[in-house]
């Protein structure tokens, strides 16, 4: 069985470990060594996750495929009522870089629309073809933003 392309992070979850998301993604034992690997978290990455899913109930948070090149997250707004208006932005964390927008040709997030068609795909909380924003910077500016 390939490994999914998105799965959504919950604190329990991130309570729990890589193992256990691993092991709610990959039936087969045969595939939890490289769905581990593909949707491990660093410890920055970890932190990141928990602050935002503690300090923002409205946001879904998902974590990619780590080898698909396709940011490291992607933030789903369930504020609105209605998918269309729901903003979705793709997350690439790195250590000490300033916030910025950037374009989704970037290296880092080429695949990012199809992160974010597997994430409509996964949650039925947005469109398939939700437009987004990508974002990069450091945790902890990130969750600043975020959370503001």
């Amino acid at each position: 069985m390939p490994v999914p392309a998105i799965s959504r992070l919950t604190l329990a979850l991130l309570r729990r470990g890589d193992l256990t998301l691993a092991r709610s993604l990959a039936p087969a034992r045969r595939d939890l060594g490289a769905t581990r690997r593909a949707f491990e978290c660093s410890a920055p990455e970890r932190r990141f996750a928990w602050a935002l899913l503690e300090r923002k109930t409205n946001l879904w948070l998902l974590r990619t495929d780590q080898r698909g090149f396709s940011g490291d997250f992607v933030v789903l707004d369930l504020s609105s009522p209605r998918l269309d208006d729901r903003p979705v932005l793709v997350l690439e964390l790195k250590q000490g870089a300033a916030l910025r927008e950037v374009g989704p040709t970037r290296h880092q997030v080429q695949n990012a629309a199809a992160a974010v068609a597997a994430a409509a795909r996964l949650t039925g909380a947005i469109a398939p073809d939700a437009a987004f924003r990508v974002l990069l910077g450091d945790p902890d500016a990130l969750l600043e933003h975020l959370a503001a």
